[in-house]
């Protein structure tokens, strides 16, 4: 008896971080009247690391075999002149289609970094949903679609990250495996920890209230740089569809970088829509796996 109410009182917590739900891997969508979604946080499509040009044409061809309907890109890195580093060329051509919204965050004179979205379907309305700082950081970017008859709007965000140096994954790696503790940079890791944790709580009621003022049905894609029990991913969560809980099998994680690996990659759809699977691909371009989930407009 005590065993079952420990489990009931963890099932909340279990649900949202293991999928039990059994389906096919890596199956295209099962009808043409499903929206394949798909949310890649690319890593600038690892231009500074020296397999970039290994990994670069690896994602595209990943791109290319998803052949999603929706596409959003996080940390997505394209040069202002012509090279080989023209993304945006080359996704028109693989994903079949003229109809795209970047919008650079930061950059040079020569290359530009920020959030993408790519769709087969017209986009009639684009914008940008913006903080109430002053940091001028740009949370997310949105498009309104012409899908059949019917409007839908595509969230594409990446919200605040812990913003961790070098030295603070050091650190956080040798407390995981040695387990020594040193309260001067606990104290600066803890400090970092608390500020993303609020701004990111603040970033989720911008966009929820942006959403709440559309009249048509909405999906959330990106990067939110927190796990499923979170308050900043309960709170995006709320009233959505997270596609992971509805069709995801087995653990979510969703980030494959140095410190320890958690879930904080998103799909969530409003009800107005059904989830019929979702997938993470486990493939190691970048940081992150890509994940897809095909939706179905009631």
């Amino acid at each position: 008896l005590i065993s079952a109410v420990c489990i009931l009182m963890g099932l909340k917590l279990l649900m949202s971080t293991y999928g039990f739900h059994v389906g096919s891997k890596d199956a295209p969508k099962s009808s043409a009247s499903q929206i394949s979604v798909f949310s890649y946080n690319v890593h600038n499509f690892n231009i500074s690391y020296p397999d970039e040009g290994i990994t670069k044409p690896l994602m595209l061809q990943l791109i290319k075999k998803q052949q999603p309907d929706i596409a959003c890109f996080i940390e997505y890195y394209s040069w202002r002149k012509q090279n080989s580093y023209q993304i945006t060329d080359s996704l028109k051509k693989i994903i079949h289609t003229e109809s795209y919204y970047f919008e650079p965050l930061n950059g040079t004179t020569t290359y530009e970094i920020g959030l993408a979205i790519f769709s087969k379907y017209a986009i009639i309305k684009q914008g940008k949903v913006m903080p109430n700082d002053t940091t001028g950081y740009n949370p997310g970017i949105y498009c309104d679609l012409q899908y059949q008859n019917k409007i839908i709007r595509v969230y594409c965000l990446h919200l605040q990250s812990f913003q961790f140096e070098p030295k603070d994954l050091v650190y956080i790696e040798s407390v995981s495996s040695k387990g020594k503790i040193n309260i001067h940079s606990s104290v600066h890791v803890l400090r970092k920890l608390k500020a993303a944790f609020i701004k990111r709580s603040k970033q989720v009621a911008i966009v929820k209230k942006h959403a709440s003022l559309c009249s048509y049905p909405y999906i959330f894609c990106g990067d939110f740089n927190d796990t499923p029990t979170s308050y900043a991913v309960s709170q995006m969560a709320a009233g959505m569809r997270n596609t992971f809980t509805y069709c995801g099998n087995g653990f979510g994680t969703t980030f494959n970088g140095n410190i320890p690996n958690y879930q904080i990659d998103y799909i969530m759809a409003s009800p107005q829509f059904e989830v019929m699977s979702y997938n993470i691909i486990r493939e190691k371009f970048s940081d992150h796996y890509p994940i897809r989930s095909d939706l179905q407009l009631k």
